[in-house]
């Protein structure tokens, strides 16, 4: 099947447009706005797909896998089209908001300059950084597989990331009523819109929310993701909260690790800056 122009919608194969609410993600976001509205409160809701940005996981899952490998597999629903908006674009359109007088509770879509498929906006981000991929379209990669393998590749939790490869089956590009008809803005290009979310990622450590700890700014590198991974161990203490925090910051100090710390000193010293890995 050809890559669609610019600016065209596809549906791919067995794709139904009628049943993009029918996935759980989407209908969740259905009903809170329905929900929202039947309170008696005006509301204004405001729909996109794609966010380009930091803590946007459609982006994170996207920089985690061009950052870190050199192949990609992906299922052949990576073809599908959305309307990439930057983050920046979305929060301008939000503050207008604020200030618009508009009766009842609409519902308004934002979108991108351009639609391109989640392949492309892949190889595009890739070039950006200076980064050759090589993408392979497999069909017999079925959502829950490839949510499983994101899960080794992305820091965005499992559940998300299972929501987005969902997602991907579907083109999402929106037809309802568009908020650049109302509030005029300028959209960045996808290119422009990757540029400016790398540029803005030191700063997004330093505000209120990240920058509470100095250290934390300091190791913060460009590759790593906005989502933490996680991992957990539950054990009953006496000390204090601050003991403890004490103590956690200490990890990889020169107190070293709590196990392994030959392995973490040779993943440091030679396996990160040769091969890149986090």
């Amino acid at each position: 099947m050809p890559e669609p122009k610019p600016g065209e919608t596809r549906h791919l194969p067995g794709c139904d447009p009628t049943r993009l609410c029918t996935l759980p993600h989407l209908a969740a976001r259905k009903a809170t706005g329905n929900i929202l509205r039947d309170s008696g409160i005006q509301v204004i809701e405001l729909r996109a797909g794609i966010i380009i940005g930091s803590g946007s996981a459609a982006f994170e899952v996207m920089r985690d896998i061009v950052c870190n490998l050199p192949i990609i597999t992906t299922p052949v629903w990576v073809r599908s089209q959305s309307c990439p908006i930057a983050l920046t674009t979305m929060i301008d359109y939000l503050v207008a908001l604020l200030e618009f007088s508009v009766t009842g509770s609409p519902i308004f879509d934002a979108k991108g300059p351009e639609a391109i498929s989640y392949e492309e906006q892949m190889r595009r981000f890739a070039r950006i950084i200076n980064k050759r991929i090589a993408i392979i379209k497999m069909p017999l990669l079925t959502p829950r597989i490839s949510a499983m393998w994101l899960t080794v590749v992305t820091s965005v939790p499992k559940p998300i990331a299972a929501a987005l490869i969902e997602g991907l089956k579907h083109n999402l590009n929106p037809k309802g009523n568009d908020i650049a008809a109302h509030i005029t803005l300028p959209l960045l290009t996808f290119e422009q819109a990757v540029e400016t979310a790398l540029s803005e990622e030191s700063d997004v450590v330093k505000n209120d929310i990240w920058g509470f700890d100095s250290d934390a700014v300091a190791r913060w590198h460009k590759d790593y993701g906005y989502y933490p991974k996680q991992a957990g161990y539950a054990v009953e203490t006496d000390a204090s909260a601050q003991d403890l925090w004490r103590n956690i910051q200490k990890v990889g100090g020169d107190e070293g690790y709590f196990f392994g710390d030959a392995l973490w000193t040779l993943r440091a010293i030679w396996m990160q800056p040769l091969v890149g890995t986090r």
